[in-house]
């Protein structure tokens, strides 16, 4: 190493170093540094470092802050720390490739944008965004001709301190002279994330004095989050399945309970709920997310004593589309609690904190695919809480029932079909025991998605005419069977059971209602739990297209209700 004059003037307190290989610049002061034509190795402590790498394959590590560097020549290696200031990077042919590695997650990238011929990156610093901005330019990325900027080749990949592999989508021409903002396509990565629950309905329970972690599915569906047991080290964050744009409404609640002392009124504090409603009808409920735990009351407002609320689990909130909020305790308003103690609901919106940057959204993983067997088979899903976003089965051409459990969601397929290498599937998938009433209203198919209250049933997506489609159908508490037709995007009722009803007359009412109100009907509906009077041993159905009974063995035959009897009922 050897220390020389350079032209430009540097900073008071400053060194220069040339054919440099492998160096750690000092911190507090800058120096300038030019690198070798071999591969180098330079680490930038200093403030107002300027590192001039030469040619080759280099490795340049930020740590300081406004440091200025030419990678030169060669596919070079950018790692850069978060700290304060200004970084430029500056190559001459940014298209022989150049890697940025970021020591940050993603969600602390604020915003990308273009600002004359560079790529600038602004960073968040900070829990919350507090500290002062970092920011990041790349220069020479377009070259300015009359009113327009064009982009230069490139290859640049961008890496997160989380895994993420980000590409910025640049546009090959900028029309004037104004800032114009950058998207980012993220094109890999992310670091695994575990889940402790997957909440389609129901409630789930913050398990006390740890962090944890839950997916909330969409749907039209209350979902419950509950913290029973206060504590300064419960945390939870929730992974919210609706964009920040689909939140429809926030309301704020809690319990006040009055007490009327001689020269003061005590204020305390119960049920307190944050009741987030989304804009297809589902509800997420935070129930005794926070209290007023400390037995230290003070004199508030008023002659009002009352204890400011505390955090009792501390929620992060992460939608889809990458916003995030931080939860915070309601805001109390002693006076008009005083004048109105019980429960009380307000606007909420104000405990929802959004956090800087974009926030990695997490879904939970897919079970591995259930080989089923060649033959009929039953399959049993399990009861709740379920840990996997979906349970997968694969069939083999064959009948399979299966009896789903509430806030499953089921993929069911036939590889060989999709393979065109054999028929598809007869699914039976069997309601009677889900705990929950399932009738016509609640069976609905849109696309491959086919929801069964709070069952979600996933097929095949009919893109390609000559697949077989999966055979799917629907058996209900009260008897009913609905086939799925999703080449036509419809359902429609195919059986009825008849032995709930009193009379046949009742029977043939329900069925013409179905008639009525049914979009598509089978044109031979079967309707078990009915038989003819003069003991003929036949299927009973009802013809939808001529409105009528009639009998699997005798299609020409007449039959009326007064031909039917229930089924193991003696002729008189």
């Amino acid at each position: 190493m050897r220390r020389k004059d350079i032209d430009k003037p540097l900073p008071h307190h400053s060194i220069s170093l040339d054919s440099i290989e492998n160096i750690a610049t000092p911190a507090g002061v800058a120096s300038q540094v030019k690198g070798s034509e071999q591969a180098n190795t330079i680490i930038a402590n200093g403030d107002g470092d300027r590192i001039e790498a030469a040619q080759g394959n280099d490795t340049v590590i930020v740590l300081g802050s406004n440091a200025w560097v030419d990678g030169g020549a060669g596919k070079d290696r950018y790692v850069l720390a978060t700290n304060r200031g200004t970084v430029s990077l500056y190559e001459q042919d940014w298209a022989e490739g150049a890697v940025i590695e970021m020591r940050w997650p993603l969600s602390a990238i604020a915003h990308w944008g273009i600002q004359g011929c560079a790529l600038v990156i602004v960073v968040w610093r900070g829990v919350n965004g507090e500290l002062p901005q970092h920011v990041i330019k790349l220069e020479q990325l377009y070259t300015q001709g009359d009113d327009r900027r064009w982009l230069n080749k490139h290859s640049l990949l961008f890496l997160t301190e989380d895994g993420y592999m980000l590409e910025p989508i640049l546009e090959p021409t900028l029309v004037g002279n104004e800032d114009a903002d950058v998207t980012v396509a993220v094109r890999a990565g992310g670091q695994d994330v575990s889940l402790d629950r997957v909440l389609n309905a129901g409630t789930f329970v913050v398990p006390h004095g740890r962090s944890t972690r839950c997916f909330i599915e969409r749907g039209p569906h209350r979902k419950v989050v509950e913290v029973r047991l206060k504590s300064d080290a419960t945390a939870c964050v929730l992974y919210v399945d609706y964009s920040s744009q689909e939140i429809l409404q926030v309301l704020a609640g809690y319990r006040v309970t009055l007490r009327r002392l001689v020269h003061f009124d005590s204020l305390t504090y119960s049920d307190v709920k944050l009741t987030i409603s989304f804009t297809d009808g589902s509800q997420l409920i935070l129930c005794e997310y926070a209290s007023d735990r400390s037995s230290i009351r003070t004199n508030v407002t008023s002659n009002i004593i009352a204890v400011s609320l505390k955090l009792d689990c501390q929620f992060v909130l992460v939608m889809n589309d990458g916003a995030s909020y931080r939860i915070q305790a309601a805001q109390q308003t002693y006076t008009q609690d005083r004048a109105s103690p019980g429960f009380n609901t307000f606007d909420g919106s104000s405990a929802l904190v959004k956090r800087p940057g974009i926030h990695g959204f997490f879904r939970p993983h897919s079970a591995k695919g259930v080989w089923l067997q060649s033959s009929p088979q039953k399959v049993v899903i399990p009861a709740p809480p379920h840990y996997q976003k979906s349970y997968s089965l694969m069939g083999r051409a064959s009948t399979y029932e299966v009896v789903p459990s509430t806030g499953s969601t089921i993929y069911l397929s036939t590889p060989g079909a999709l393979a065109k290498k054999s028929d598809a599937s007869f699914w039976r998938i069997n309601t009677a025991k889900l705990g929950e009433l399932i009738e016509r209203a609640h069976i609905v198919l849109n696309e491959n998605t086919l929801t069964l209250g709070s069952v979600k049933v996933l097929l095949p997506p009919v893109t390609d005419p000559s697949v077989p489609l999966e055979q799917v159908s629907v058996l209900t508490k009260q008897g009913e069977q609905y086939d799925i037709r999703q080449d036509l995007g419809g359902i429609y009722l195919a059986q009825l059971d008849a032995s709930p009803y009193q009379t046949v007359a009742e029977v043939w009412e329900a069925l013409r209602r179905s008639r009525q109100w049914s979009t598509l009907m089978a044109r031979q509906l079967r309707v078990i739990g009915l038989e003819l009077s003069d003991g003929t041993v036949s299927g009973v159905h009802y013809d939808s297209g001529r409105d009528c009974w009639g009998a699997d063995v005798d299609p020409l035959r007449t039959v009326t209700s007064a031909d039917l009897r229930f089924s193991g009922v003696a002729s008189v």
